[in-house]
């Protein structure tokens, strides 16, 4: 394209305005686009710890005091290792993990919970972290 056609054109103004507004409708596209997408991704590692506090939970209610290996309050640290494990995708350093008895026992029929938070730091506003958390409670079957 003839570069002095488009300058003349721009100085009249009838690209100039067009020019402008693309600029304009862009950035606001984009900055929606990566708010959208952002979003997503929240909804995704709540889901992430959602699934791994629950498979926490399974597998404290299956080792229970009767099992050949048990896990009790006094020593969680392999229900949150499978946490950890199964929380794909999310920053370890920022995810805390924990796993407690409520009745106060691991015996069948007293209960278990597994809670999860983790500090989520959205793209563009990475100074507003934002805390996920979840929480699965389950009955000791063994």
């Amino acid at each position: 394209m003839n570069w002095r056609r488009l300058l003349r054109r721009l100085r009249t103004g009838e690209g100039g305005q067009a020019l402008v507004e693309f600029g304009l409708v862009s950035l606001t596209l984009l900055v929606v686009l990566v708010n959208v997408v952002d979003l997503m991704r929240a909804f995704w590692h709540f889901n992430t710890l959602a699934f791994a506090a629950q498979e926490g939970a399974r597998y404290a209610i299956v080792h229970g005091a009767r099992s050949d290996s048990p896990v009790s309050s006094g020593d969680p640290s392999a229900v949150v290792n499978l946490v950890q494990g199964q929380s794909f995708g999310v920053d370890p350093a920022h995810l805390t993990v924990q796993a407690t008895w409520p009745d106060g026992n691991n015996n069948p029929g007293s209960r278990v919970q597994v809670a999860t938070s983790y500090n989520y730091e959205p793209i563009l506003l990475g100074w507003a972290a934002i805390t996920l958390s979840s929480r699965a409670e389950m009955v000791i079957q063994q």
